[in-house]
């Protein structure tokens, strides 16, 4: 019976022994894994000191472990930290559930802060006492990281959105995933009508078929130069746009879409039209001058020579009236470039203040001006209003001008009666277009073509009617200052 106690004892004994050491190899392999763990890993009493750190922990908070065990946790936290923490722990003690990962900052031993995410748990030891076993991850580089793409988005979004240019982002589909909020201001649509959408939507049907080529060659890492379309306009217009497209790409270089800038290029489209419009105009202006003069110094040196054979008073008056004909054509043409060459920003006028100051150059007529009105023109307006006046008066042979202002819908209607001699039905819808050649007198017409001209430049129009008894009118139609 004894040895049957004594075997009993020994086995029990060998048993227990068993239980301890594989305790110790667990806690051996435990603390193995812990010591070496890449987070740092703490234990805190229910009074908050510490009962046990890690190396790693110790390398974040920059002290040995013999100036931290023991220590009040909340003694290496900023102020900030301090309530945070202790917020939580009242919290927590209250029962209530919280989320176990939270941000705080950590004072180093030399006064540095790093940014840290813990995570803990409460338990209870072997006689019931709270702790709390924490782990900590130093994201102090990363919250850098973050704070940086986050600083670098914001400054390319307020530059994408305050850019007079379109920016956007297309997927690999070809919808649209960003675009500023510009596009409201050169389409009409707002950015909230695009997003989701093809770009094929807001294109012209011409366009499309080429730029979705663009497209696509740009998604196989194709070249993609800068080109032209046209963007639909919600009012039912189209934008003249440029387009300037790249590949986004990925971390492994695997392209994930399209980003662009549309550029609405609707004034470098007028411009390049009214520069080849000048030119066209200028080419105009050397062939009348080289075939008008040509014909007008033909004509003076022919009576040049008869004047030096048999010198005639006629003769004289010939030569003389060439030569006045001649310096008109000039400074007509002069008058031509003046108005095609300009390019002044529009402002308001008092019509009636010109029209007024222009009719002080011909004293010998007899003027009748009512009426008042507030247009948009240039400083060329003076030289529009002399011109029919001039025109009336030289070529109608008027002596009696009567000048109506008034309103009609929207416009400011200028009505320049005379009673000269009138203008052929046939010839009143010619006499405004360049190079017309009125009567027997070689008058190319260029007067009344600078004045259409001008007054299209103002937003407006102008046409001429039969005036009663006899004699012309001549309408002018300015856009109005309200």
């Amino acid at each position: 019976m004894l040895n049957s106690y004594l075997q009993a004892a020994v086995k029990m004994a060998m048993y227990k022994y068993e239980i301890e050491k594989k305790l110790r190899d667990s806690e051996e392999n435990y603390r193995s894994v812990v010591d070496n763990s890449h987070d740092g890993i703490l234990i805190v009493g229910e009074d908050y000191r510490f009962t046990y750190v890690n190396d790693m922990f110790c390398r974040i908070i920059g002290y040995p472990r013999s100036e931290i065990i023991g220590q009040d946790f909340t003694k290496f936290i900023d102020e900030e930290g301090k309530k945070l923490v202790a917020d939580r722990y009242k919290q927590r003690q209250a029962g209530k559930k919280l989320p176990p990962r939270y941000e705080f900052n950590i004072v180093r031993k030399d006064g540095t802060n790093r940014r840290v995410e813990i995570s803990s748990t409460v338990s209870r030891d072997s006689k019931g006492r709270a702790r709390t076993i924490a782990q900590i991850l130093d994201i102090t580089e990363r919250k850098r990281a973050e704070e940086a793409l986050q600083d670098s988005e914001k400054k390319y979004r307020t530059l994408a959105e305050t850019t007079s240019d379109i920016t956007f982002v297309l997927d690999l589909d070809g919808n649209f995933t960003y675009i500023s909020p510009v596009v409201e201001k050169l389409t009409g649509y707002s950015w909230q009508e695009v997003i989701g959408h093809s770009f094929t939507e807001i294109i012209v049907p011409e366009d499309v078929k080429s730029t979705v080529k663009h497209f696509k060659e740009g998604l196989t890492g194709g070249e993609s130069p800068l080109y032209e379309i046209e963007v639909k306009h919600k009012d039912g217009g189209t934008v003249p746009t440029e387009l300037n497209m790249s590949s986004l790409t990925d971390a492994t270089g695997k392209i994930t879409g399209r980003i662009g800038v549309a550029r609405d290029i609707t004034e470098r489209r007028q411009a390049k039209e009214d520069t080849k419009s000048h030119q066209e105009h200028i080419t105009l202006i050397n062939q009348i001058l080289c075939h008008d003069l040509t014909n007008n110094l033909v004509v003076i040196r022919s009576a040049l020579n008869l004047y030096n054979k048999s010198p005639e008073e006629e003769l004289l008056r010939e030569i003389s009236s060439h030569t006045k004909k001649s310096l008109g054509l000039i400074n007509r043409m002069r008058e031509l470039e003046f108005f095609i060459s300009r390019h002044s920003n529009l402002k308001s006028y008092k019509i009636d203040d010109i029209i007024n100051e222009v009719i002080k150059n011909y004293p010998f007529i007899d003027f009748k001006v009512k009426g008042r009105g507030l247009i948009m023109a240039d400083d060329s307006l003076s030289s529009v209003i002399d011109n029919i006046i001039r025109n009336a008066v030289i070529h109608g042979k008027a002596d009696r001008i009567t000048i109506k202002i008034g309103r009609e819908r929207d416009m400011c209607e200028v009505r320049i009666a005379d009673n000269g001699s009138g203008i052929p039905d046939e010839i009143k819808e010619k006499i405004f277009k360049e190079g017309f050649i009125q009567g027997d007198t070689g008058h190319t017409g260029l007067g009344l073509h600078i004045v259409q001209k001008a007054i299209e430049s103002y937003g407006g129009y102008a046409y001429v009617e039969d005036n009663e008894p006899k004699g012309a009118v001549f309408v002018l139609r300015f856009r109005m200052v309200k």
